[in-house]
């Protein structure tokens, strides 16, 4: 025998015949996995979620929050008002 068809038979040896019903048995296994990950993840955004309303809630009754801000009325200048800020070097 040569080196390389020793090498071929070592490699069979190593690999174990697996069965349908073994596959079958890796495939339901991962797949249970996979959901319990899933659901693992969906309960960590929902508590994450429960938080950031609680946070929102005390943000927004410590009066921190944005909410019933009027925003900055901008007034019109008008020609003159303009030419005299020009003038003064404001601008």
């Amino acid at each position: 025998m040569t080196e390389n068809e020793t090498k071929q038979e070592e490699k069979k040896e190593e690999k174990p015949e697996v069965s349908t019903k073994d596959k079958r048995y890796d495939f339901l296994k991962e797949a249970r996995d996979l959901r319990d990950s899933i659901q693992r993840g969906v309960e960590d955004y929902k508590k994450l979620v429960e938080r950031n309303e609680e946070l929102t809630a005390k943000n927004i009754l410590s009066g921190k929050s944005d909410a019933g801000e009027q925003p900055e009325v901008k007034k019109e200048e008008s020609a003159a008002d303009y030419a005299k800020r020009v003038m003064e070097g404001k601008i």
